[in-house]
């Protein structure tokens, strides 16, 4: 099971960095303490607000968990389905704020650059946690699902 986690997530990394020389930039110019705080923070704290800690949790360990029950998979399914959907609304919400913020300012030509790239940057946050994160667990559970309910039908 791991296995099958680690190899999309590798295929992934290595995109990543290699986008990243590629445009010959550094990995700091990707850091946004704004962004940070409201897409991964902000987007997990509400996702495991609207399951609990205890479920939150559950989901990753019925994701790695071979044994886990339909009704474990179903549960950890939706949470990483809302997951998916907070950190997007996250992402989306920073990002019209920086626009908002940014044609406010548009006298202030200086503040152009930094307030588009915080946008962006919020944008790009939300698909690396949906890539790495997100999708590899949630099409973990959703095979075992589909792996269960194809065992659980009767043969023709």
């Amino acid at each position: 099971m791991l296995r099958r986690l680690l190899l999309p997530l590798s295929v992934a990394f290595l995109a990543l960095v290699g986008l990243v020389l590629l445009w010959g930039g550094g990995l700091w110019l990707f850091l946004d303490g704004y962004a940070l705080v409201l897409v991964p923070g902000l987007g997990t704290l509400y996702a495991f607000a609207m399951f609990g800690g205890r479920a939150g949790a559950g989901a990753f360990a019925a994701a790695l968990d071979e044994g886990a029950s339909p009704s474990a998979l179903r549960s950890a399914k939706a949470f990483f389905d809302a997951l998916g959907r907070a950190y997007l609304a996250f992402a989306f919400l920073g990002a019209i704020v920086s626009f908002i913020d940014m044609l406010k300012n548009l006298a202030d030509r200086t503040q152009l650059g930094p307030r588009l790239a915080v946008a962006c940057v919020s944008l790009e946050y939300a698909a690396i946690l949906l890539v790495f994160l997100v999708l590899p667990f949630r099409t973990a559970v959703a095979r075992r699902l589909a792996a269960e309910e194809e065992g659980a039908r009767p043969r023709a």
